[in-house]
């Protein structure tokens, strides 16, 4: 399964392996990877930052909720693929709403 996101910094989208693990997720991207908990944290999250990437601040709670529904109805890697889309999506809404002129280079 994987996690699209766009990067304004690298000028393309970038696709974040992730795992679900029996307490969390595995994320793999470059070189910072590992288990993270239900909601992302660490790795999901220090890959953000590392690519200058904005994103909503409920997103961990949204994997979290992803996560918990995802074990108790014991859905399919096709299905949690639906919904990581749907954040992708968040996400890349996110970072192409940031602000241009001025804080283009930040």
């Amino acid at each position: 399964m994987h996690l699209e996101v766009c990067s304004r910094r690298w000028g393309h989208n970038d696709r974040y392996k992730i795992r679900k693990t029996d307490s969390g997720w595995y994320i793999t991207h470059i070189s910072i990877n590992g288990p993270c908990d239900k909601t992302g944290n660490p790795y999901l999250f220090e890959n953000l930052r590392q690519d200058s990437i904005n994103y909503p601040r409920g997103l961990g709670g949204y994997m979290e909720y992803l996560w918990e529904r995802a074990s108790a109805e014991n859905m399919s890697k096709d299905d949690i693929q639906k919904q990581l889309d749907l954040l992708g999506e968040w996400i890349q809404t996110t970072e192409k709403a940031t602000p241009g002129g001025f804080f283009s280079e930040y």
